[in-house]
């Protein structure tokens, strides 16, 4: 973390607090399932660029729409077609349902059509040029409003069917059962077991992987021979290629052998990470997986829960992979005397004696809504929250939620090197196959492959 140390009327920096995550600080809550509506079309579809591109037969493209709208009916259109999807917040909608709970979609879109047909209907009522005039006002945006209603009934309608679908209601609830359990001398054979079916099921190799490193993480680690049960059931159904995965995961310490006693529960307990059945609080952080708060955002909102800042939590941030740091930095030209950080043992350590720390805490009173605008009336601090190797959608919904749990005295800038998610993030540690070759889906060792025996793989 690092602070702005400036003394009224010295220098006003335009950030106050950056705060910088190191993702292996939190590796679980990218492999969570994340429920918000932006959240779920990344994972489902892939957001690139703040687009979606979706295939024909759930979003027709704009020209068979128009014909639809007129009452005629098109031939479908071939099925590699795709549409593309802007996703921004120029989508009145879409700004407003981006970090809604998928349960909540369908009765605010219903509403929002309720509104629209509404809206419509006013035409019929006009009676005088001056009300003609005011209608055609807004009906080009009402046009939109209503093109873009149709978009995401037609997004949230696929998502909710993939979310029903049985193989995906099976590994929430192991989903479920690992987070909440406790690990504390390694997983139990049951849990092993559903993880080794996902691969017999012919999932996606990289659900697969998600179930087994949540299991890990949760656990510390495996024991040997549930290691070699899991990376037979990987290697067997998916290719001898995905060795490499294995290897990477393991670097990663994703999916690695026991490292001693797991302190998942006393993570867990600490950060407040999982709410309790059927009470979650309302417009809580952890809302944004239903349940489950993720853990860096959890580290931001803590920073300023308390006047001392991650110092108060020390034993807490013990648990995690540290060191946790806290740097004042000084104004330029300012005559405060100057604080050298310093970097403890510890997993939470910050420097400069009591007059330091009385610094701190003084330039944190002043943190929250210390400026005023043109009007005098105060405007909110900047808090730049960095997160290196990568972002989730849920982690940026979660922060937004949490800017209005504050009462919006702070306004949260993301940056990142990439958004990711659990199929991206594993997809990244896999091999890239030679180009013109293919590992047919539940093939195993004694499966002929098509890849040759002296190729060489790219990684």
């Amino acid at each position: 973390v690092i602070c702005g140390g400036e003394e009224a009327g010295v220098w006003a920096p335009q950030i106050e607090v950056a705060v910088l995550i190191d993702r292996r600080v939190d590796l679980v809550t990218p492999l969570v399932t994340p429920f918000t509506y932006e959240a779920m079309l990344d994972l489902v579809f892939g957001i690139s660029n703040s687009y979606v591109e979706v295939s024909g037969d759930i979003l027709p493209p704009p020209a068979q729409q128009q014909k639809e709208k007129a009452g005629e009916s098109p031939a479908p259109p071939p099925r590699a077609k795709k549409t593309k999807v802007s996703l921004n917040s120029n989508d009145r909608l879409y700004d407003e349902i981006r970090d809604k709970h998928i349960s909540v979609l369908g009765p605010l879109l219903h509403s929002r059509a309720a509104e629209i047909q509404q809206a419509y209907k006013k035409k019929d009522t006009l009676k005088s040029l001056p009300e003609i005039n005011e209608f055609m006002k807004t009906f080009k945006q009402l046009q939109a409003d209503h093109g873009s209603l149709s978009t995401h009934v037609n997004l949230a309608s696929h998502i909710n069917k993939h979310a029903k679908e049985e193989q995906v209601f099976r590994q929430l609830q192991l989903e479920d059962e690992i987070m909440g359990g406790s690990h504390t001398n390694g997983p139990s054979a049951d849990l092993v077991q559903r993880v080794e079916e996902i691969a017999d099921s012919g999932a996606p190799v990289t659900e697969f992987l998600r179930m087994a490193c949540m299991l890990s993480l949760a656990s510390n680690g495996l024991k040997a021979k549930q290691m070699d049960q899991l990376r037979n059931a990987c290697i067997q159904t998916y290719g001898f290629h995905e060795l490499v995965t294995l290897l990477n995961l393991d670097s990663l310490g994703l999916f690695r052998l026991n490292q001693g006693r797991s302190t998942w529960d006393n993570v867990k307990s600490a950060f407040d990470l999982l709410a309790e059945e059927g009470k979650t609080p309302e417009g809580d952080v952890s809302e944004v997986c239903s349940g489950y708060a993720p853990l860096s955002v959890r580290l931001v909102q803590k920073l300023h829960s308390s006047p001392r800042g991650w110092r108060a939590y020390a034993d807490s941030l013990n648990l995690l992979l540290g060191p946790a740091l806290e740097v004042q930095q000084q104004a330029p030209h300012s005559s405060a005397a100057s604080s050298a950080p310093s970097a403890g043992t510890g997993a939470a350590a910050a420097g400069g004696g009591k007059a330091a720390e009385r610094q701190r805490e003084r330039a944190r009173d002043r943190g929250a809504m210390k400026r005023l605008d043109k009007d005098g009336k105060p405007t909110p601090t900047v808090v730049l929250v960095c997160f290196l190797g990568g972002c989730t959608y849920a982690e940026v919904a979660a922060l937004r939620r949490l800017n209005q749990l504050e009462g919006r005295v702070r306004r949260y800038v993301v940056a990142t090197t990439e958004m990711i998610n659990s199929r991206t993030l594993l997809e990244s540690l896999r091999p890239k196959m030679p180009s013109g070759t293919s590992i047919p889906l539940g093939s195993n060792l004694a499966a002929p492959y098509s890849v040759p025996l002296r190729g060489k793989f790219e990684w």
